[in-house]
């Protein structure tokens, strides 16, 4: 099997709302590259689209080490 090299999120278009999801999805990625099971490179899109939780999911995935591609939101 092949190793992954990158792992892309795709947050265009998410207007916010209940973070509860996004917060359990954030957690595990980050756990997941603290115990060094994910690619070093991850990415985050964006678009002008992405508001409210979804602005704040971006930058704590940002935070996390990715890199925030697309438009500014």
């Amino acid at each position: 099997s092949r190793q992954v090299t990158k792992l892309v999120l795709d947050m265009r278009d998410n207007t916010g709302g209940d973070s509860t999801i996004t917060d359990l999805l954030l957690l595990s990625l980050q756990q997941a590259q603290t115990a060094g099971a994910l690619p070093q490179r991850s990415f985050g899109i964006i678009s002008r689209n992405t508001f409210a939780n979804g602005s704040l999911a971006a930058l704590q995935w940002k935070k996390a080490g990715a890199q925030l591609v697309g438009e500014p939101a």
